[in-house]
């Protein structure tokens, strides 16, 4: 993206920062590595862009190969008419649960009940998608679609990146049967996850500093408190 915008417009500076300095670092060892994949979820805005009916595809060509697995999904429906058909898609669905709207505390508890994050974004536009980077602190594999930025997110450590002129479900489905073949190679990748997230932000908290005090003349005072969304 930084170099588009440099081609598109003649930029001759371009200095490209995560959203991932918006999260706080979590050391790697405190955070709760997965060692068995029984959940998968999805959360995000509840639309056919943001992936949610290729996420209800995966879970049921789950439940017809009988694989031991449920799903949790959460957030806010696009609109009305989306929300019934995922109500409906949910009712032929044995192991599928709408957790509804999830902030803060509610969050936090969501995340510690999946064990791999489902993202199938269809949205043109995609950027990072601050969900990957949620998951991926608390140790959350994620399987994408490569949109925007998300293959330089999540690397084949620690999840699945999908071509998006490539059908999601088999690819997913097929690094889903990995993992449950193989635990051992689950748990390495919940352990990269969370490595990853965390060299992700320690490498653009240092490049959002380095613009800030360019911008700033040094002004160690503004440099030196804690980054917030604020800012």
């Amino acid at each position: 993206m930084a170099d588009r915008l440099q081609t598109i417009y003649g930029m001759p500076l371009v200095v490209p920062i995560s959203n991932a300095v918006l999260y706080p670092q979590t050391e790697i060892t405190s955070v709760c590595v997965r060692r068995e994949l029984r959940i998968i979820g999805f959360f995000s805005n509840l639309s056919a862009e943001k992936g949610v009916f290729d996420f209800l595809d995966l879970m049921a060509a789950i439940e017809a190969e009988k694989l031991p697995l449920q799903a949790k999904l959460a957030g806010l429906f696009q609109d009305t008419q989306t929300e019934r058909a995922v109500h409906a898609r949910l009712k032929k669905l044995r192991g599928a649960q709408y957790i509804g709207p999830v902030y803060g505390a509610d969050k936090e508890t969501f995340l510690s009940g999946i064990d791999v994050l489902v993202f199938p974004t269809r949205y043109k536009n995609e950027t990072e998608a601050k969900v990957n980077h949620e998951a991926m602190s608390h140790g959350i594999p994620v399987i994408a679609y490569g949109r925007g930025c998300i293959p330089e997110i999540v690397g084949p450590d620690c999840g699945k990146v999908i071509d998006p002129e490539e059908p999601f479900v088999p690819a997913a489905l097929a690094q889903i049967r990995t993992w449950l073949d193989d635990p051992a190679a689950f748990e390495a990748a919940s352990r990269a996850a969370a490595r990853r997230f965390a060299e992700t932000s320690a490498q653009n908290e240092r490049r959002w500093r380095t613009l800030l005090s360019d911008l700033t003349g040094n002004d160690t005072a503004l440099i030196g408190r804690p980054l917030s969304k604020q800012d």
